[in-house]
């Protein structure tokens, strides 16, 4: 092709036209002599290009004119700018890959928390009237009268408190249910039950030895924060006089909050290995049982809750069986509720201050000085009195104060609740009975 000859249009490479060619070729022109700078940027350029290695043939003489260097020379600085310009382009890539991650990773969490903020609106609106009753827990407890349940209002409030106590940060409520067969023991937990969410209680009728290490497919935190209904006791009794390895389980799940189990793994290749299988707490656990078999250590760990087996109370479910047709309580009045404690589960787990512990003290070593001995399980049962007073300030967080660390501040109603709940089925354990001019202490309300 002679100079006078125009200059095709048609590639004549793979990075572009005779022009683009022509155009590196007038900035090879321009260079300064020795300007490796510049030389450095265009071969940037034409790496960037993607030029073919002939295209790049066809550049090397230019560069030598321009730079004044030989043609050996030339070659080597090219092929090391080029090199130098394909790194850092792949350097710039993945720094790209890595910001387009971090945006997407941003606006989906930005994504997440709108949702969550939506879903909080919705759970608020949907149980504001709920959370802000002054008489929150007797609405619930009618709604479980609604809900087929006769009289028995301090076993119903004491259910409910104990599944809600899982929103506690540390420490959660433990109860056992008893009562003879057809007391109505399983029916009353069942129905209260049916106003938490199903994901937060775990249904337990019968386990292998080993099945609550096992629990959550892998999740250490499976437990953590939920609830465990154990509608019979049997499936914890011993067996030929052997304690089953759940109950152990059970029992150091709800008194060390944890449960450490190491078990040796083969391998395909190598010396057994000893793997340490975890599962957190705390959690709550619901126990019904129509006889005397919960073993002395875990029967100290569970608060205490009697089936009503007096004849008023069988009348009263007669009456209530018989005398008129019973409503159907519609999904659409348990749903708040449900919502209700959604809502709540959105900022848990939960710190509460008692700030009249020392009260509390005050009153036992009072009823000390009038009772003498006392059963070494008030031990165990003045922290569950302390659970059900925060517990109950959490259901009640609405309308309850906040201190400067944003912690929810109990009163002396959630105090009352607690004793409502509770008092009933401790009086009975330890067999005392109080006088009305007493304060509550350890669960025994001292009016």
């Amino acid at each position: 092709m002679s100079d006078a000859e125009p200059v095709p249009t048609v590639p004549l490479y793979h990075g572009g036209t005779g022009p683009e060619r022509d155009a590196f070729l007038k900035r090879i022109s321009e260079l300064q002599q020795f300007d490796e700078q510049g030389a450095r940027a265009i071969v940037a350029d034409v790496v960037k290009a993607g030029f073919s290695d002939l295209a790049v043939e066809m550049l090397i003489k230019p560069l030598v004119e321009a730079l004044g260097v030989s043609i050996p020379a030339a070659r080597k600085f090219w092929k090391d700018a080029a090199r130098a310009a394909r790194d850092a382009a792949a350097a710039e890539a993945v720094r790209r890959v890595a910001e387009q991650r971090v945006e997407s990773e941003r606006e989906s969490v930005e994504q997440r928390q709108a949702a969550a903020a939506d879903e909080r609106d919705r759970l608020w609106s949907s149980c504001r009237e709920i959370a802000e009753s002054p008489t929150l827990l007797a609405d619930m407890e009618n709604l479980v009268h609604e809900l087929g349940v006769v009289g028995e209002g301090p076993s119903i409030r004491g259910a409910y408190l104990t599944a809600s106590s899982r929103l506690c940060r540390r420490n959660a409520l433990c109860l056992l249910r008893r009562g003879a067969a057809a007391g109505g023991k399983n029916f009353l937990v069942s129905k209260a039950l049916r106003l938490i969410p199903d994901d937060a209680v775990i249904h337990m009728t019968s386990g292998s030895p080993l099945s609550l290490v096992y629990y959550g497919d892998g999740d250490e935190d499976a437990f953590k924060h939920k609830a465990i209904y154990i509608p019979e006791a049997a499936v914890l009794a011993e067996r030929n006089g052997v304690e089953s390895s759940l109950t152990f389980m059970l029992r150091t799940l709800i008194s060390e909050g944890r449960l450490d189990h190491h078990v040796v793994m083969t391998q395909a290749s190598g010396p057994p290995v000893s793997t340490h299988v975890k599962r957190n707490g705390p959690v709550v656990v619901i126990i019904t049982t129509a006889r005397d078999n919960v073993e002395d250590e875990l029967l100290t760990r569970l608060v205490m809750s009697d089936a009503d087996e007096t004849g008023k109370q069988t009348k009263a479910v007669l009456k209530g069986v018989l005398a008129k047709e019973v409503r159907r309580v519609d999904e659409e009045e348990i749903r708040p509720w449900l919502d209700f404690q959604r809502w709540l589960e959105t900022d848990a787990p939960y710190d509460v201050v008692i700030p009249f512990r020392p009260a509390i003290l005050a009153a036992f070593n009072e009823l000390w000085d009038e009772i003498r001995t006392v059963p070494l399980r008030i031990r165990r049962d003045v922290n569950a009195l302390i659970i059900a007073i925060e517990t109950s300030a959490i259901l009640h967080r609405a309308q309850r104060e906040k201190d400067a660390a944003g912690r929810t501040i109990a009163t002396l109603d959630d105090y009352a609740h607690a004793h409502a709940a509770f008092d009933p089925g401790l009086a009975a354990l330890y067999r005392t009975k109080i006088p009305d001019t007493a304060l509550a202490v350890s669960g025994i309300f001292v009016r």
